[in-house]
């Protein structure tokens, strides 16, 4: 055999024992994890769930954080939550009684006040949440166009695309699923009484979900549902809600128009 050249019996046999090496270092490494870690780790879990705040002020950090200075539209954030919460007092409230209407003639509600009409106006809080949410995602892009880094305003375009499906539809990919789950354990069947009544519910009475006769139709019904939802260039999927949750709207709206 001419130097330079490998014998393949001894590779062979040198990556044979590789082999057994590592499987044997690997075997020795898992262990099987004891009560007291599995605890460990789902308290570590739980933790992380817990928003930042609350985090903070039940485990506060052992060394001083850095001072970083806030983004430019890190002032946004608060006023979209501020608009964000209206909206859930709103779509809490739009089932009892008529929230359009302000104080006026024959309509002398407390509720119809103003300011007190204001906590909960859902339609404004929309319209303000979507200027905020234009006003902040363009900031960034309209920067870079004026100082001329076009090649890093067109990659931070074209990868916000795809990043922004994520972002946007995984959660509702999430919390969709979860009303399939209720509904096929007959929690929805249990409130079609009430969701139903016209004396109760005086208001906006929402669509209330049916629950098919199998699992499998289901499924299917959620998944052409989302389909469609998700596509941006279907009316269904513009402007219109979900079937399981017709709150979601405004994401493809956002997504669109972003």
């Amino acid at each position: 055999m001419s130097q330079g050249q490998t014998n393949p019996r001894w590779t062979l046999d040198q990556a044979r024992r590789d082999v057994e090496a590592l499987g044997s270092r690997a075997r020795g490494s898992i262990s099987v994890p004891t009560p007291s870690s599995a605890s460990h780790t789902a308290k570590q879990v739980l933790v992380l769930l817990i928003p930042s705040p609350i985090q903070n002020i039940l485990y506060p950090p052992t060394e001083p954080t850095s001072a970083v200075s806030p983004r430019p539209t890190a002032w946004l954030d608060g006023m979209r939550g501020i608009a964000a919460l209206l909206v859930f007092f709103y779509h809490l409230s739009y089932s009892t009684h008529d929230v359009y209407t302000g104080w006026s003639e024959g309509y002398h509600d407390y509720l119809r006040l103003p300011f007190i009409k204001a906590l909960y106006s859902g339609p404004a809080m929309v319209s303000l949440f979507f200027v905020l949410s234009g006003y902040a995602l363009s900031y960034k892009p309209v920067k870079q166009m004026r100082s001329g880094e076009y090649d890093v305003l067109f990659s931070g375009l074209a990868s916000s695309v795809f990043r922004r499906v994520v972002r946007l539809y995984l959660p509702c990919v999430a919390s969709t699923l979860v009303i399939v789950v209720l509904i096929r354990l007959g929690f929805y069947s249990r409130t079609y009484e009430l969701a139903t009544d016209a004396d109760r519910l005086q208001g906006t009475r929402e669509h209330h979900a049916w629950r098919y006769d199998t699992t499998t139709e289901q499924l299917w019904i959620w998944i052409r549902s989302f389909s469609g939802f998700m596509n941006p260039f279907k009316e269904t999927g513009l402007g219109k809600g979900i079937y399981m949750d017709g709150h979601l709207w405004t994401i493809p709206v956002e997504y669109v128009c972003s």
